[in-house]
């Protein structure tokens, strides 16, 4: 569920491969298009996701676009520096989640309002949909062959990497190889926090009739999943971001001169394209009015 209207958060942060510009102003309609993927709309549904994607959005491009351009500029000149330290890369990560909690927080009404104007069958699709995603990762991350995970992650983060810094260097995919091996370990851990996290909002969903409660359950459910984890996989998760953090320092500080002008030159462009895109610093999120619940 918290991938419904916080899908526009993942894309804007993984907008490499495409342009930031045309992708970021075809939002309105690709994150309907990733909704209904999990949640089946109807038109009336789909008449309200339209309108609160569009207010969503007015409020994204006028208050998050411009600090995100500083904070590349500034990521970008800690590591071009040599400054990027654990202290300066956790400065950096809780800066980025303030602003992931800040778009939760706007989505989460936002959210909670479709919830509740949906159908028995198209919150069981919902579910349904959750579960099927579980079992994809299952199949590709837990069961297969440990040495079929490890390439996978690896892979992965290659690839992002590469979008970042260009070519990578034999030492780096070592690097990132050692850290995959590690983490294919703890994949039947991350899916079992997945499920926990679907058996929470299964329980918020029972709960969607309420009028005065199930907003405020949504909205906890999208800021705080660790909520939903036992202690162990909290302790898990914050061990494993501790590890991520050290690929990236580790990475960070084995840039070649070329790498780094590469990052230079792509952290600018992210910037640029965000300063151009934004609306106007600090504009409040627009006020628009939604079909009443029931209506066609």
């Amino acid at each position: 569920m918290s991938r419904l209207l916080l899908a526009a958060a993942a894309a804007l942060l993984l907008l490499a491969g495409c342009s930031t510009a045309l992708f970021y102003r075809q939002l309105d309609w690709l994150v309907p298009l990733y909704v209904e993927q999990y949640l089946p709309l109807d038109d009336s549904l789909r008449k309200v996701l339209d309108v609160h994607v569009a207010d969503l959005l007015a409020w994204h491009c006028g208050s998050e676009l411009v600090p995100y351009a500083g904070w590349l500029r500034v990521v970008n000149a800690d590591v071009q520096v040599g400054r990027l330290d654990r202290d300066r890369l956790q400065s950096h990560t809780q800066q980025l989640e303030a602003h992931w909690r800040e778009l939760a927080r706007q989505a989460s009404p936002r959210l909670a309002d479709l919830l509740a104007r949906s159908q028995d069958e198209q919150i069981r699709a919902l579910l349904d949909n959750l579960r099927e995603k579980e079992d994809s990762f299952r199949k590709d991350f837990v069961d297969a062959p440990i040495d079929k995970v490890e390439r996978r992650l690896a892979e992965r983060t290659e690839k992002r990497l590469r979008r970042w810094v260009g070519r990578l260097t034999d030492e780096q995919r070592q690097t990132i190889a050692a850290w995959s091996r590690e983490l294919a370990k703890e994949q039947a851990q991350s899916l079992a926090m997945r499920q926990r996290w679907r058996e929470a909002a299964t329980r918020v969903l029972a709960h969607r009739r309420d009028a005065q409660g199930f907003p405020q359950m949504v909205q906890q459910l999208l800021l705080y999943p660790e909520a939903a984890w036992t202690e162990t996989q909290r302790q898990q998760f914050d061990a494993r971001r501790a590890r991520a953090q050290q690929l990236v320092l580790t990475l960070a500080g084995s840039l070649t001169d070329r790498q780094r002008r590469h990052l230079a030159e792509t952290t600018g462009t992210w910037a640029g394209d965000f300063e151009r895109l934004a609306c106007g610093p600090g504009q409040p999120a627009r006020q628009v009015r939604v079909p009443a619940a029931g209506s066609g």
